[in-house]
């Protein structure tokens, strides 16, 4: 996210399709050219501030940037909108000081999205199964690598075969990049739902650890174990809807 705030959010990927319907063009004055402390490949990125009148006679002030120091002085040609006069640009100039390929970098939250829901998914079947699910016992009957991984380490994924308490036979698929869990013992226990026994979860492929008494009933974790986890990710959400709140305020 930290690359969509710097890069994203000051990409122009909207001029193109305003500036290409119906524009106005006038005369400006330019203000100043300063040098931003941006760089686009290894080019210094150059601001220029400029004022104009719309044709109500309105002034508005703007400012337009390029690549590279831009060859402008006194007065320039803006382009601004006729149902929105104070959006403009110098003609053949960008409103933001990245291009629209700086946008790009949307990807890494998009494919941090994936796997957040592929978290959450997970999570959802676990609680339900901690809550609602038989214990049973699964015996490993296939192993193989994915072309995914993790820390460098291939991600496998483990067929176990179990044995519901009505006597069928079912079978549980566990992706992980740290199998050696899952292969400790002869028969790895697991969670299965009685209404639907392929709804199943292995208890050493879940998060954390799980424990329980001497009748099989699932014990609670302590407050400090419940909130921990949550530390971390709850002060990068923090702190990223304050720089939020903070560039809206700007």
């Amino acid at each position: 996210m930290i690359f969509v705030w710097v890069f994203a959010l000051n990409a122009d990927f909207v001029s193109p399709i305003l500036f290409s319907f119906q524009s106005n063009t006038v005369g400006g004055i330019v203000e100043s050219v300063e040098a931003t402390n941006a760089t686009e490949d290894d080019v210094q990125v150059y601001q220029v501030k400029y004022v104009y009148f719309d044709h109500l006679g309105r002034q508005h002030q703007g400012s337009s940037y390029s690549t590279g120091k831009p060859g402008v002085a006194g007065r320039v040609f803006i382009e601004y909108l006729p149902y929105a006069p104070s959006i403009s640009r110098i003609e053949g100039m960008r409103r933001a000081i990245f291009g629209p390929l700086a946008a790009m970098v949307i990807i890494f939250p998009i494919i941090g999205l994936g796997f957040l829901a592929s978290g959450i998914k997970y999570g959802l079947k676990a609680n339900r199964l901690l809550t609602q699910g038989r214990i049973a016992f699964g015996e490993l009957i296939a192993s193989e690598r994915t072309n995914v991984s993790i820390n460098n380490r291939p991600v496998m994924k483990l067929s176990f075969a179990f044995t519901s308490h009505e006597g069928a036979d079912w079978e549980v698929v566990a992706k992980t990049h740290e199998p050696e869990d899952l292969r400790d013992e002869q028969e790895e226990p697991l969670l299965y739902d009685p209404e639907d026994p392929s709804y199943a979860v292995l208890l050493d492929n879940l998060p954390g650890s799980t424990t329980f008494d001497s009748s099989g009933q699932l014990l609670p974790a302590s407050m400090r174990e419940t909130l921990g986890p949550l530390i971390l990710p709850g002060l990068t959400v923090l702190g990223h809807g304050l720089y939020l709140v903070i560039a809206g305020l700007r």
